[in-house]
């Protein structure tokens, strides 16, 4: 081994390290497609060790990982081949009181605007209030041209009793990185 591939062995294993000290449950980074959800879900319920009639909240945190993988692939920027796979990153931490999940991916700028405006309005909200827009949004069903209907945000909000973090990094003329945290009690 020479001393370059040493380096790279020693910044592998500080990055190890660090993940285990903050409590790093699960990582991916890569494309998301449908078929790829299934599996991560698959693996977050072992690595959580999430079982049938799982408690209340194993599924409040199961309906936020979902609900955030879903995400990735309706909503992220497909590949340039267009092969129906999204990038992004998605992340499952655990501190001794709660579960944080977390994401990324690519989407058109033209998205932001609109996405920060729902995700303001959503963390204005109180509990009754959030129930009252997911009762609006069921009723209305109007679906975007990406096939979704606001849903999948109000449900994380409502699911995680907390207010989403989010961030917005503008990549170039057509894409921004889109960043999305969420805790739920455990």
């Amino acid at each position: 081994m020479n001393k370059k591939d040493h380096s790279y062995l020693a910044k592998l294993s500080d990055w190890y390290t660090s993940l285990e000290k903050d409590n790093l449950l699960l990582l991916f980074k890569g494309e998301f497609n449908q078929e790829f959800v299934k599996a991560v879900l698959t693996l977050t319920q072992q690595k959580l060790g999430i079982k049938e009639g799982s408690t209340v909240t194993t599924k409040r945190i199961m309906a936020v990982i979902i609900e955030c993988l879903q995400n990735i692939c309706k909503h992220g920027v497909k590949d340039k081949e267009d092969l129906g796979w999204a990038q992004g990153i998605f992340l499952i931490g655990k501190t001794k009181k709660e579960h944080i999940i977390s994401t990324g991916n690519y989407i058109l700028n033209s998205e932001v605007d609109p996405l920060e405006i729902m995700l303001s309005k959503i963390n204005s909200l109180d509990k009754a209030a959030l129930n009252e827009m997911h009762k609006a949004k069921l009723t209305k069903s109007e679906l975007s041209d990406k096939g979704g209907a606001g849903l999948g945000l109000i449900t994380i909000a409502k699911k995680s009793q907390r207010n989403i973090e989010y961030q917005f990094d503008k990549i170039d003329k057509r894409l921004s990185f889109f960043t999305f945290e969420v805790k739920v009690s455990i």
